[in-house]
């Protein structure tokens, strides 16, 4: 099925609960939209108590680690699974980092991100990719000029295929066309959109790249990323370009 298909859903029915407890293995991340209420609605006050009073027990059920890609450090949120801040069960709610939660709200990226068609590789992996990439620019040098060339063609290669079937990358317009979608069209979506991915922005990734090395980052090393990016681009030159650099640096 085509992810062109979200581009032509325009109705809203009555919003259903979504299930509260969600498999990472079987719900991958998906590109997602704020569909449902905020803590800062009025009439829903009385949600920030139970919010408060919960979140110290969703961070040490995941062990102060996003729930999907395991990053650590000071600048975790949480995300509610359901999209309703009305709803603070521990059972809905999920640590996140900041990039795994920017896919399920990927409408407040704008040009801080991209969509693209990488099948191949899971958004979890890109997200781990693309933290990568953050922190090796931020070292400068040789290292930086690698990590900016993978992330270049990214951008270049990948989402190209997005712009001529949907007529955009823009996550803006994404997040549009999945908050116009009914609840039953919105809970399907993994369907159409599973070739699709969000990828970053490398100088809006600056501001994370010293959250993952103060969180411990070792989720994804050069190597990891050099790996990645030769098994799902199979340009060669590019990895021998990142191991010379490593080396040097």
């Amino acid at each position: 099925m085509s992810a062109f298909w979200l581009f032509g859903k325009h109705s809203c029915d009555s919003r259903e609960t979504l299930a509260l407890i969600l498999d990472k293995d079987i719900f991958p991340l998906l590109p997602g939209a704020k569909r449902g209420q905020w803590r800062r609605d009025r009439g829903i006050e009385s949600s920030d108590v139970a919010f408060v009073r919960n979140k110290p027990k969703v961070m040490e059920k995941y062990k102060h680690r996003c729930a999907r890609c395991g990053a650590g450090g000071k600048h975790l949120h949480i995300h509610h699974l359901d999209d309703d801040h009305r709803n603070n069960s521990i059972h809905n709610l999920e640590v996140r980092c900041e990039l795994c939660h920017a896919v399920s709200h990927v409408g407040f990226l704008g040009t801080k991100g991209s969509m693209a068609y990488l099948p191949e590789i899971s958004q979890v992996d890109v997200i781990n990719l693309f933290r990568t990439i953050a922190v090796a620019i931020s070292m400068g040098g040789p290292v930086a000029a690698a990590a900016r060339k993978i992330s270049d063609h990214f951008f270049e290669r990948f989402t190209n295929p997005v712009k001529a079937e949907m007529g955009t990358s823009n996550p803006g317009d994404f997040g549009n066309a999945l908050i116009a979608l009914s609840d039953g069209d919105y809970k399907t979506r993994g369907e159409p959109l599973r070739d699709i991915r969000v990828i970053f922005n490398p100088d809006m990734l600056t501001t994370f790249a010293a959250n993952a090395m103060s969180g411990g980052y070792d989720r994804a090393t050069p190597e990891t990323w050099g790996r990645i990016f030769q098994d799902y681009t199979g340009l060669e030159p590019v990895k021998d370009d990142l191991s010379a650099a490593v080396r040097q640096s």
